[in-house]
């Protein structure tokens, strides 16, 4: 007997697919759904993956990941997620300024 997908996991299994194909080829990506869809998840696991592979880059050219949401709540899950790791800004849409060089 086959086992039914839901049509939510089947999205967020393709959701997946393409933040792993924009890690891949060192492409930035905006990560949209609605309350509940499991955007916090992916972004903590993406931020991870990245922590994991790219820890020594970042420090050494003295970078960091920016991981933007629109949620207090979701940032600080997200820092507490990723232990606080300094590689990573977290931040909420509004309190990030613009820069103009």
């Amino acid at each position: 007997m086959s086992e039914q997908v839901s049509p939510a996991l089947l999205a967020a299994r393709e959701a997946d697919a393409r933040v792993s194909q924009c890690l891949k080829e060192s492409r930035s990506f905006l990560l949209e759904a609605g309350a509940g869809a499991g955007k916090t998840y992916s972004l903590v696991e993406t931020l991870r993956y990245l922590l994991a592979t790219q820890s020594d880059y970042l420090r050494r050219y003295n970078q960091r990941i920016a991981c933007i949401t629109y949620t207090n709540a979701a940032t600080a899950v997200i820092s507490s997620r990723i232990d606080g790791n300094p590689l990573v800004f977290t931040d909420t849409i509004v309190s990030v300024r613009p820069i103009h060089l």
